[in-house]
């Protein structure tokens, strides 16, 4: 008898074809047959036995590491009753003073050391000192193929490998694996390399070791051994996806793994990394080289046979299985039947007859009904139908699907059966119509010009007394039985010819309930005789135990050509390009979702409104846009709503806890929706107990497809399991949605709510967490996107009163847990009006912190999208209404107390306050300084690992640098660079993420001085070695990789530059998902565009800046200031490639934004830039009258935001003489601009600018640059010329001063005469014991406030 798949318990992978002749010359029994796979397995195979064992054979299409892993995933899923698999080959040894391995030697992957048995050499990570760290080690062989090994290596040292030697020499094996003698077996030194020879111009390497250098020849002890036979070794395998040949590289690897696992690797490899972790196996492989240069193939039959040999003889340990396919042969054969003739013959092909017609449009699944085709057609058993089984939720087209695969192949099959199975009732009226219709049949085959004998036919059937005279029968529940059985007996006979692979009936189940799916995990519930196919379509996944289904499928949504297709024909609609944008809006919102789509179409057609209008309607009211059920619909086809409504109201008698877990999930986004949302604690934590709960109640929502749980194959199990994720599809969401709107409950909103809440403290959330999980990061943000859009806030009406519920289950809390989480991830927009409303409802709540909190992350957003005023308006709000109750006494407290760390966000708003005013522009200086210097004063007291003094310490330094007081500036940097390098060597040990906090906030000091060169120094130093503990796209490496990149731009280094610029852009995509084009991609992506256009690449930099302009503008706006400066890049671009025409069309268009925003009376120096670039394109086209006039408007325009003194303005007036010269109009015009301080004659010319340092029309942050400029007012707090308080202060106004940047790591190169904290000589603070000096600065008084010594304001107000 041939074996059947099931019969094949062990599996042999080889890589090259001598493996599979050696495998061949081995097997004690081959079977010379050809199993049907499915299609898409690719392998082939070959079959045998070795002792009990049937084995399944295969070869590797290609050497590799991931062949492997996919060769052996298509045998295991083909064969699902393999127990092991053994991977059996050649491979290259690892000798070494420890291991005396020799050519034909055996290897078999065991455990050592820390290593499980192989080790994959080429997947890890560097190491501070450049060594190479594997990461990580592979599961160890499966236990029973450990004591097989155990069992070969009890024989005694040696016997084995002498065992193996006699069966090879005594056996008949081709000549082909011939042993090649010791001699032949040469070992060289690491470094010899193999002699090469000149080929057609080419070095390659020779064919033989003849002429390598035989004075690199390795000496061993003993130089032979005393006999042939192999030697077998346990140990590790290092594998690759690369060949190793190469000595020296050889050695290393062996060195730095002994290191590592505690044991050295004895071969070398290329797939067993592909196997070990996903499926039980064990690694047998026979030496053939030495892993060197010296490689070549006359070694590898004779070790491939020792291998297979080896794994015959280790196979022959393991005990087979009994198998239904083993044990078969032994049942008896059953009588064979009678033959006695009789005129009675049953008849095989029956009128096709379905209850519906074929829908004409039906679209797409073309895939789908070719891959049920194939499956019927290619999957062959003998004598027992094969089945299919659709499932998918509601309205997916299971039963279309059916329906056309019944029309589209009816020439396929002999007979075609439909049973409704919605309920009991239904399968049994089913039963009695098809046994009517093939009694029809034989009635009027058998008795073509008689009268029928219906009785006789009954008997026939086993119907005896059902069958009336017309051939009707009872309907009757208790006869039920009995009819099944008679149309199962029939579908089970043999019908003369007709060929056993032919399938001669098509038997569909059609929309099998819930109620009635226990009914098909009987076997009795399907035919399981006879040559035919089994459809069964259910909502339910589970709807037939594993083993019982040949194929499932489970229905997506269709695709979206035919999803448009669909919605135009039910909407009587032609396909236009005008309508097909508004239809693919229409049907993705739908989910693609078959049923969901007709009915939009319906609606459209009946409601005649366009389509642009039916999504409003359908969000606004989900019932009414999917209740409408077309006139001529089906008998089967329902609506959305029907479907729907009917399921919840069963679902709702089954598990209250279902309903309400749907009705949550709606307001989150359909995709990866996870379970720990409700399970897992505050913290992040499981609750063993709501774990189980939660369990049944997702199998109970599973079972009626309204979730679709994720899944993936067990490492341990090698089964499918549930991953804790699951998705809704998005039309189910909107009618849950829109049913909770129509009853008026707002609950499950605030549920989803309060758990999102809950969700967003997690630490695995907290990008400062070790445990930050990006994955986790993405599911909040679009679950929290998706809340919002359905939740409207204020207006929704969740938002009752809350004071006297606790945080965990207060809606204030939760709207400020999501808010902060946004703000934290950058996100300010949309974490606005989370935190407001937070802001609002915490007031009346007894957690000033919590509300402080809100406070200060809601004043962060509004600053960083620039609503300064109102920024500053929440921050004094927060103040004035909190500080008070927090402390009582002096302010700050004199001594440190506990609650001091709970006091830090008092000390961050103070810090942001700073911020919000330093952001608009010099005029607001002073007041920045103020608020960080009190801010500064009190963070001192916290404890020092607390970094907050340093951002405070930083963000006042920048102004400083604004200010352009340099000396002061870069004091403080200096000191702060040393203090955080003694930071570091205190509380950075062995922190990766501190230290890489550290070194990049150091960098980013020097990168604050333009100290460019040690600014890359330090970046490189986060990101390549600190920086590897963090996620491989954490935000903070993102970040760290844009400013590496704008430090090599600044040193002119554009290539390199442009590499970590698209590292961030590359980042940032894996970081935000769909989202990824924000300001910060498009402000990385101008970057990158601006290397290109250094490096006179101006093709690629027009291209990134057109695409830079395009999404700053979808995603700001046509008039903000990046929009802007995006418009000048594509201009400017536009202009290096003389592309002078498309360059001035976006200068005039820049112009207009630039008037408009400036206003009538007002011009700023980028409008007149702008005009000054128009002049220059003029006149680089010879268009020197135009170049003219837009000269004179750029000259007026100096002069008046300038003046007329200023070199700029002077420069101008030069060009313009010049320009009126070659024009032709050689009037020289006596402008008097040829000497500083001279007014000009130019008839334009405005009043002077006012004395006061900042000119009419002057842009805040836009530098005066002309040469009489007078300081900035003494509201800034620092005098021009003053000298610093700081100990070591720059002198006075009018000397020299040179202040050398201080580099701590490279021997202060940067500072001969040395630095008194240079040598990381932390100065000691002489107020380390709270004893604070009397305030020296008294309010008004504008001077510069020391940060060290730490001053004390004991009567300073919080304003």
């Amino acid at each position: 008898m041939q074996p059947r798949r099931d019969d094949f318990t062990v599996g042999w992978i080889c890589a090259i074809d001598i493996e599979l002749s050696a495998v061949r010359s081995v097997l004690d029994e081959k079977y010379e047959t050809k199993l049907p796979v499915p299609e898409y397995d690719k392998n082939l195979y070959e079959y045998g036995r070795i002792g009990g064992h049937k084995v399944v054979i295969t070869v590797l299409p290609s050497m590799g590491i991931t062949q492997a892993g996919i060769v052996a995933t298509r045998m295991s899923s083909t064969f699902p009753r393999l127990r092991f698999i053994l991977m059996v080959g050649v491979a290259g040894g690892a000798p070494s003073e420890t291991n005396d391995i020799r050519l034909g030697d055996i290897v078999i992957s065991k455990g050592a050391g820390r290593c499980s048995g192989v080790v994959q050499y080429d997947f890890g990570k560097e190491t501070e000192g450049g060594e190479f760290l594997p990461t990580g080690w592979f599961n160890a062989p499966p236990a029973l193929l450990v004591s097989a090994a155990v069992s070969l290596k009890a024989r005694g040292k040696g016997q084995l490998g002498e065992d193996i030697w006699n069966i090879f020499t005594e056996g008949s094996f081709s000549k082909g694996f011939g042993f090649p003698g010791q001699k032949e077996d040469t070992l060289y030194e690491s470094g010899c390399l193999h002699a090469r020879e000149e080929k057609d111009g080419k070095s390659v390497a020779k064919e033989d070791c003849e002429d390598c250098d035989k004075s690199k020849i390795y000496r061993r002890t003993p130089k032979r051994r005393p006999n042939d036979h192999p030697h077998i070794h346990y140990g590790i395998m290092a594998s690759a996806n690369k060949v190793m040949k190469d000595g020296k590289k050889r050695n290393q690897v062996i060195q730095e793994t002994a290191k590592w696992a505690g044991a050295e690797p004895l071969c070398f490899e290329m797939e067993a990394a592909g196997l070990m972790n996903d499926f039980p196996c064990l690694i047998v492989r026979g030496i053939c080289d030495y892993s060197d240069a010296h490689k070549n193939k006359s070694w590898q039959p004779y070790a491939a046979i020792n291998a297979a040999i080896c794994a015959r003889e280790l196979l022959k340990q393991v005990s087979p299985t009994i198998s239904a396919g083993l044990v078969e042969d032994a049942k008896g054969t059953p009588s064979s039947t009678s033959t006695q003739k009789v005129d009675f013959v049953f008849q095989d092909n029956m009128p096709f007859h379905i209850p519906f017609s074929r829908n004409t449009t039906f679209k797409g699944r073309r895939g789908t009904l070719k891959e049920i085709h194939e499956c019927f057609k290619t999957l062959y058993h003998e004598d027992t139908p094969l089945i299919c089984t659709i499932t998918g939720t509601s309205g997916i087209g299971k039963t279309q699907v059916a329906i056309e695969y019944a029309y589209q192949y009816l020439n396929e099959y002999t007979s075609v059966f439909w049973v409704s199975a919605t309920s009991e009732e239904t399968i049994h009226a089913s039963f009695i119509k098809i046994m009517e219709d093939i009694i029809q049949e034989h009635a009027r085959v058998l008795w073509e010009d008689s009268v029928p004998d219906y009785q006789f036919i009954a008997r026939k059937f086993r119907l005896d007394g059902l069958v009336d005279s017309e051939g009707r029968i009872k309907a009757k529940p208790e006869f039920s039985a009995q009819v099944r059985a008679a149309f199962f007996n029939w579908l089970g006979r043999s019908f003369e010819g007709t060929r056993l692979d032919d399938k001669k009936w098509l038997l569909i189940f059609d929309n099998v309930e819930d109620s009635e799916a226990h009914v098909f995990q009987r076997k009795e519930s399907l035919p399981n005789r006879g040559n035919g196919a089994i459809l069964i379509t259910s909502r339910r996944p589970d709807i037939l135990e594993e083993k019982r289904a040949d194929i499932k499928i489970e229905l997506e949504g269709l695709e979206a050509k035919s999803a448009v297709s669909l919605l135009l024909a039910s909407a009587s609609l032609k396909n236009t390009r005008n309508v097909k944008e508004q239809a693919t809006a229409i049907v993705t919102e739908l989910g693609f979702l078959p049923l969901a789509i007709t009915q939009a179409g319906y609606y459209i057609q009946r409601k005649e409104i366009e389509l642009g209008d039916y999504l409003p309607r359908y969000r606004e009211n989900f019932i009414e846009a999917q209740g409408l059920k077309p006139e001529a619909a089906s008998s089967y086809q329902g609506t959305a709503v029907t479907a729907w409504e009917k399921i919840f109201k069963a679902l709702k008698q089954q598990d209250e806890d279902a309903t309400a877990v749907l009705s949550t999930s709606a307001y989150f986004h359909p995709e990866e929706i996870c379970e720990s949302i409700w399970v897992d604690d505050k913290d992040g934590n499981p609750d063993g107990k709501l774990r189980v709960r939660f369990e049944k109640t997702m199998s109970v929502l599973a079972s009626y497809s309204l979730v679709k749980r994720h899944t993936e194959l067990s490492r341990m199990s090698q089964r499918l399991e549930h991953t804790g994720v699951f998705s809704v599809h998005p039309v189910i969401q909107s009618w849950a949605r829109g049913r909770l709107k129509r009853d008026g409950e707002n609950g499950p909103l605030r549920d989803a709510i309060i758990l999102l809440g809950k969700v967003s403290k997690w630490k695995k959330l907290i990008q400062k967490s070790r445990q930050w999980d990006l994955k986790e990061e993405k599911r909040l943000k679009a679950h929290i996107r998706c809340l919002f859009s359905h939740s409207a806030l204020n207006s929704s009406g969740v938002a009752t009163d809350e004071a006297k519920k606790s945080p965990e289950d207060n809606l204030y809390f939760a709207f400020g847990h999501i808010g902060k989480r946004l703000e934290e991830q950058e996100r300010y927009a949309e974490a606005i009006p989370w935190l407001k409303e937070a802001s609002v409802g915490l007031a009346v709540q007894s957690d000033y912190f919590e509300r402080l909190s809100v406070i200060n992350s809601l004043g962060i957003s509004l600053t960083h999208e620039k609503e300064y005023d109102e920024a500053l308006k929440y921050f004094y709000q927060g103040m004035d209404t909190l500080a008070a109750r927090l402390w009582y006494g002096p302010y700050p407290p004199p001594v440190p107390t506990p609650e001091i760390p709970k006091h830090s966000i008092v000390f961050k708003i103070m810090n942001n306050m700073g911020t919000a005013l330093y952001r608009q522009g010099p005029a607001c200086y002073g007041q920045a300084l103020q608020w960080y210097h009190k801010a500064y004063t009190w963070a001192c007291l916290l404890d020092e690992k607390n970094m907050l003094k340093y951002d405070i310490r930083q963000n006042s330094t920048k102004i400083l640098r604004n200010q352009r007081n340099f000396q002061a500036a870069n004091f403080e940097y200096n000191q702060m660079i040393t203090a955080l390098q003694q930071w570091n060597v205190h509380f950075g040990k062995n922190d990766d993420f501190k230290s890489f906090d550290v070194i990049v906030r150091i960098a980013s000091l020097f990168e604050d001085q333009e100290g460019y060169q040690f600014a890359v120094n330090w970046y490189r130093d986060a990101i390549t070695s600190f920086g590897q503990g963090l996620a491989k796209n954490h935000p903070y490496r993102i970040k760290a990789f844009r400013h590496y990149g704008r430090c090599l731009s600044k040193l002119q280094q554009y290539d390199e530059a442009k590499k970590w610029y698209e590292s961030t852009l590359e980042g940032l995509k894996e970081l935000n998902g769909e989202d990824y084009e924000d300001r910060k991609y498009f402000y990385t992506l101008g970057k990158k565009a601006k290397c290109h256009g250094y490096l006179k690449q101006y093709d690629e930099a027009l291209r990134l800046a057109q695409e830079v302009l395009a999404g700053t503008e979808k995603l700001l706006g046509r008039k903000k200031e990046a929009t802007l400066k995006a418009i000048e890049k594509v201009s400017k671009y536009h202009l290096k490639l003389k592309h002078y025409d498309e360059g001035l069309d976006f200068a005039r268009q820049l112009l207009e934004l630039r008037k408009e925003l400036d206003g009538n009376d007002a011009m700023s120096l980028e409008t007149v830039s702008v005009m000054e670039t128009i002049a220059l394109v003029h006149e680089e086209k010879g268009e020197y009258m135009h170049a003219v006039y837009w000269s004179e408007q750029v000259l007026g325009g100096y002069h008046r935001l300038l003046g007329p003194s200023n070199r700029m303005t002077i420069d101008t007036a030069k060009k313009l003489e010049a320009l009126r010269l070659r024009s032709g109009n050689a009037t020289p015009l006596q402008t008097g601009y040829g000497q500083a301080g001279q007014q000009g004659t130019y008839s334009a010319a405005p009043t002077p600018p006012p004395q006061n340092g900042y000119q009419a029309g002057y842009q805040p942050g836009y530098p005066a640059t002309y040469s009489n400029a007078t300081p900035p007012p003494t509201s800034t707090g620092y005098q021009a010329g003053q000298q610093s308080a700081y100990s070591g202060s720059p002198p006075p106004t009018g000397q020299s001063y040179y202040a050398p940047m201080v580099d701590p790591r490279y021997n202060n190169q940067m500072n001969p005469q040395g630095y008194q904290y240079a040598q990381n000589q932390f100065g000691q603070n002489q107020y380390a014991q709270n004893q604070h000096p009397q305030n020296q600065y008294a309010h008004g008084q504008n001077q510069a406030m020391p940060y060290n010594p730490i001053p004390q304001f004991p009567n300073m107000s919080l304003r």
